[in-house]
């Protein structure tokens, strides 16, 4: 069976799902629903590549996974590291700190970007 393709927004408001829609080829008829996955327990996860960290995390808060590829761990682009996400969550158990501690990393990602862009 062929995989499902997911979309993502980072505005769930209706013209943002207007554009998903748009991207599918399709035309919004009559009454139309939209199921929006927030990570809640019981919920699914698919991941073309995963990290045993992940799968562990994911079967302890009860919610289902799948993937394609299985790794110990993911590794970073130049390959000589772990992800740099990864790595800001890999002692981490509990969704909400690893939400904050995954914010905390993306922002200084970014600043380092942007610092490395002025140099």
């Amino acid at each position: 069976m062929e995989k499902s393709k997911v979309y993502f927004t980072k505005e769930i408001i209706p013209e943002s799902l207007i554009k998903i829609y748009q991207a599918l080829g399709r035309e919004l008829k009559g009454k139309v629903a939209v199921k929006i996955s927030t990570g809640e327990p019981g919920g699914h996860v698919y991941g073309e590549v995963m990290s045993e960290g992940t799968l562990k995390l994911l079967k302890e808060n009860n919610i289902q996974a799948e993937y394609k590829t299985l790794t110990p761990n993911i590794i970073n682009r130049k390959g000589d590291d772990i992800c740099p996400m990864e790595k800001a969550v890999k002692d981490c158990n509990d969704f909400e700190e690893a939400y904050i501690l995954l914010q905390y990393k993306l922002k200084e990602i970014k600043t380092n970007m942007q610092a490395t862009k002025i140099i």
